[in-house]
């Protein structure tokens, strides 16, 4: 069983070992596995609708799951960041999504690449319906963020370094996402949007995680960003879907550059938080 160490900082840390890359080859290939298998499942069953359905957002507590019995496996369950953390996080739980989303759907707007459809529905009951189905998510949530951030992210920067170990994370979170996006929206959704998505978001996500310490903040911030796209979406459709993504990846990079920045700065100073 691993243990806990604390480096002259406070920040916890877990020395690198063999058994860890062994357990995140586990982990990789289970993850990946179970998805495809659900996948596969249900286009035998000649279901073409896959958003919105409890058999596909059940697939988002395997990535938790998993993790809940790792960390638990050694001792560092516990140490994963349970309380809510600061304030000023919570701040930009909120911000960044807002930013990075308002401004991609601003600019699209004003370039012609999406409109303002035609809603009957004011703007309380729309607020209302969006604060219900964020709180809604957040379970779902976070069973994807125990898997992620509170047990991968810092298993792949302790074997891979903070680069490699972020890449890794990217692709692992992006490709898992690859069976349910093949079966709704295509080969070019499922290859290259969504792991491009999930390299950039990775970041960011990295960089709430490691600066509270909480995995409500990044849990927060990952239903906060899907019902804000999902709302985006709906009041203003997109006329040119490659150029309203394009956009949008464009500003989460230099997002994503910014705090890569901070991330590094802190870990070569032996201060980023890891479980």
């Amino acid at each position: 069983m691993s243990t806990l160490t604390l480096n002259n900082v406070g920040v916890q840390s877990v020395p690198p070992s063999p058994s860890e890359r062994r357990e995140l080859a586990i982990f990789s290939l289970v993850v990946l596995a179970v998805n495809i298998l659900i996948m596969i499942a249900l286009v035998a069953l000649h279901i073409k609708t896959v958003s919105n359905n409890w058999y596909v957002f059940s697939t988002m507590f395997v990535p938790g799951v998993l993790a809940f019995f790792l960390l638990r496996r050694h001792g560092r369950l516990r140490s994963a960041g349970w309380g809510l953390g600061r304030a000023t996080m919570w701040f930009w739980a909120i911000a960044l999504p807002l930013v990075v989303i308002g401004s991609a759907q601003l600019i699209s707007l004003a370039l012609g690449f999406s409109h303002a459809g035609l809603h009957k529905s004011t703007i309380g009951h729309i607020l209302t319906a969006f604060v219900l189905y964020t709180a809604v998510s957040i379970p779902f949530a976070l069973g994807e963020e125990l898997g992620w951030r509170g047990w991968a992210q810092s298993a792949f920067i302790r074997q891979f370094g903070l680069a490699g170990g972020l890449l890794l994370v990217g692709l692992l979170w992006g490709f898992w996402h690859t069976p349910l996006y093949y079966v709704s929206d295509g080969l070019f959704s499922s290859l290259v949007q969504t792991p491009v998505d999930n390299i950039l978001a990775v970041v960011p996500m990295a960089w709430l995680y490691t600066r509270s310490r909480s995995i409500w903040v990044p849990t927060f911030t990952h239903a906060f960003a899907d019902i804000l796209i999902s709302f985006s979406t709906s009041l203003f459709p997109h006329s040119n879907e490659t150029a309203v993504w394009i956009t949008l990846e464009l500003l989460q990079l230099l997002i994503s550059v910014i705090l890569y920045l901070d991330l590094r700065r802190r870990y070569r100073k032996n201060e980023l938080f890891m479980n």
